[in-house]
């Protein structure tokens, strides 16, 4: 879902969660529900390597996650 929002391809306005390249943390004062996006994808793509972070193609980009959480 980070990589669709970071790409414009994800539903509704989760790109405006996110700020591209290095994810950053929201402001924690927001309400659980509200920050549960905003905090889990910056958290999870920013432990991804930045060759897995910099693939253009969705289907690509999920044949490495995959390959990457396997190996891991």
């Amino acid at each position: 879902m980070t990589f669709k929002a970071l790409k414009g391809l994800a539903p509704g306005d989760l790109s405006e969660f996110l700020t591209p390249y290095r994810l950053l943390f929201p402001d924690v004062e927001q309400k659980p529900t509200e920050r549960a996006f905003a905090v889990a994808a910056p958290s999870l793509w920013n432990g991804l390597p930045a060759t897995i972070r910099n693939t253009e193609s969705l289907s690509v980009f999920k044949c490495k996650v995959k390959t990457f959480l396997f190996n891991n």
